[in-house]
């Protein structure tokens, strides 16, 4: 019975014209994205070390931990009900809510970060990134953006497009760090190759969406 259950669930998986089969698959395209993305990384990762030297990379820690502890307050995870709408229309005014959104809530964060730094990044314990903070600044809106247009690639089901835009945005960014490196900017190579992710992705995503962006609406 259990063999049975087996064969019948691996036949979904692999059915074109089931629902959850086509899900399945758009599931492992996106994984084996994932995976061949990061291990170009750890491939390169021996490189980087020669490069760099351990303080930089506690640097980078600190500046992936600050931006990631920010990215669900500007979203307000509005983006995650994107894909859930059985109509384009209410899933466009969902994007253009959580943009809305993401965009009053980093004026505030930026005046924040701008006027008053040092007591913000205390907060935190991330005074170390005082020199970084435009970095900061320049990379929150990608995070956001590329989250928002993943939801809707997700939704339109754009998942061999999904796994492209990760590789490649990991590899210019792989690449980003290791010249940089190479000519001497540390720890600074590091956290621009970083910030290259989200806003190789943020393009990726723009150009592989359908999204009608010009037909974004206000609620």
């Amino acid at each position: 019975m259990m063999l049975d259950a087996g064969r019948t669930l691996f036949a979904r998986i692999f059915d074109r014209n089931h629902a959850s089969g086509r899900a399945s698959r758009g599931m492992l395209k996106i994984m084996s994205g994932s995976v061949t993305a990061r291990i170009v990384g750890l491939a390169l990762m021996p490189l980087l070390t020669r490069i760099y030297a351990p303080e930089d990379f506690g640097t980078l820690s600190v500046y992936t931990a600050f931006v990631l502890l920010f990215q669900p307050l500007l979203s307000m995870r509005f983006v995650m009900a994107i894909p859930l709408p059985r109509r384009d229309a209410t899933a466009i005014n969902i994007l253009a809510l959580s943009l809305l959104v993401a965009a009053v809530l980093y004026l505030c964060l930026s005046a924040a970060l701008l006027f008053a730094p040092s007591q913000v990044l205390a907060l935190t314990e991330a005074e170390l990134l005082r020199p970084y903070v435009w970095l900061i600044l320049l990379s929150l809106p990608f995070i956001v953006f590329s989250e928002a247009m993943s939801a809707w690639a997700t939704r339109k089901r754009r998942y061999g497009a999904m796994a492209k835009s990760e590789i490649g945005s990991r590899g210019i960014s792989d690449v980003s760090k290791v010249l940089l490196g190479l000519l001497g900017v540390k720890p600074f190579g590091l956290l621009l190759g970083q910030a290259m992710v989200q806003i190789a992705l943020s393009l990726g995503f723009l150009c592989v969406t359908s999204a009608p962006m010009g037909q974004l609406r206000a609620i």
